[in-house]
């Protein structure tokens, strides 16, 4: 027994261009993105979003995922102030660049 929410969460640990020590989230059409602070100058980021969404996110590389990040979140008055860097680092040891959820 269970539910379907067409839905897939993405998750990744990325670095900013400038500390971030606020959360940020944007409520999307299909989805919630949401930056997470997390420790020296790392963020994590769980962005939930369509299955096709997902698939696309996961197959772009650091950069055009920073971009994709970046223009979510920039879409906003209330964007962030610590963008993500132009070229994420690459996703960090033992992290999952996408991570389903159902």
């Amino acid at each position: 027994v269970g539910w379907s929410y067409e839905q897939r969460g993405v998750v990744a640990t990325v670095e900013t261009g400038t500390p971030n020590h606020t959360a940020w989230q944007r409520f999307l059409p299909n989805g919630p993105l949401a930056l997470l602070p997390a420790r020296s100058g790392y963020s994590n980021i769980v962005w939930s979003t369509s299955p096709d969404q997902a698939r696309q996110l996961e197959r772009m590389s650091s950069a055009e995922f920073a971009i994709a990040v970046n223009s979510a979140l920039g879409s906003s008055e209330s964007a962030p102030t610590a963008p993500l860097t132009a070229a994420i680092q690459g996703w960090l040891p033992g992290a999952a660049p996408a991570a389903p959820f159902q």
